[in-house]
């Protein structure tokens, strides 16, 4: 897949969303003491919840990053192109190939190159001979296409399992040495 023009690197993406999430609550409410009233804020919740709150942190940040990088990797802009379809079906319908390819390949989408690269297995001249070529290729380059989109789903996957299970790793440790603290103090 060849890179556009305009597309957005990860590492400015995964920097845009940290600055996002950090909007909502803002720097002071992030990094407040704890009121008199016994409420925690954010940073004192964290530090309560001990070394795993920050593997769990950063995963949260992966996940809102993947989710907004999949959103806008699947937007329908990206697959259909809004013009230039009506301009290419009416030089395919003339069987003047080489026009309509020239056309589906000014648009940058997925429709586009996909349909650009069958058609040019088409020869005009024996058109049943090529069906066969023409289809596969179709094929071949949509299975392509779906997992360079469909890999970010993967991870998405990856970061949604493994959470739980630093979550529970917390916990688990959390309790172990709550019940360290209470056999030392003699309490149990």
């Amino acid at each position: 897949m060849k890179p556009t023009k305009n597309r957005i690197f990860p590492t400015t993406l995964l920097r845009a969303s940290l600055l996002l999430c950090m909007i909502p609550a803002g720097p002071t409410a992030l990094f407040a003491q704890e009121p008199a009233s016994g409420k925690l804020s954010l940073w004192g919740m964290i530090q309560q919840g001990g070394w795993a709150m920050y593997p769990l942190g950063l995963c949260s940040l992966i996940m809102f990053f993947l989710i907004f990088h999949s959103w806008r990797e699947t937007h329908p802009r990206r697959f259909i192109p809004s013009e230039g379809v009506e301009e290419a079906l009416s030089h395919l319908g003339a069987f003047r190939i080489q026009e309509g390819i020239d056309s589906l390949k000014r648009s940058e989408t997925v429709l586009g190159r996909i349909m650009e690269k069958a058609l040019r297995r088409i020869k005009p001249e024996v058109p049943q001979v090529n069906k066969p070529k023409a289809e596969a290729t179709l094929i071949e380059h949509l299975e392509a296409e779906e997992n360079s989109v469909g890999q970010w789903v993967n991870y998405l996957n990856v970061v949604g399992s493994v959470s739980p299970m630093i979550g529970l790793l917390g916990t688990v440790s959390g309790m172990i040495s709550a019940f360290q603290t209470i056999g030392q103090g003699g309490m149990g």
